[in-house]
């Protein structure tokens, strides 16, 4: 399960670089143009989040702790809603 959750991390962490970088733009939903450059990085930012958030379920795996994986997926949770909502206003 370690290597998944690894996986997961990688994941964000890989997309948060594109974004970052103002690449992969395309993969930004329900835009009907080209996405600006502001709202890659936006992302960017949150995809390195959500990795952090991730990075507390991996912790959690790897020192059997049950309190650290519910915050991690709560933290989670929270940063992929607001950041949702954040990501979907106008620059």
């Amino acid at each position: 399960m370690e290597i998944l959750h690894g996986i997961t991390v990688g994941l964000f962490l890989l997309l948060g670089g594109l974004f970052s970088r103002g690449k992969a733009g395309f993969l930004l939903a329900g835009t009907d143009r080209e996405p600006s450059l502001a709202l890659c990085r936006r992302a960017g930012r949150l995809m390195f989040l959500l990795a952090g958030c991730w990075s507390l379920i991996l912790l959690s795996e790897l020192l059997q702790r049950g309190w650290l994986h519910w915050l991690g997926l709560g933290a989670f949770l929270l940063c992929a809603i607001l950041g949702a909502v954040r990501l979907s206003r106008k620059c």
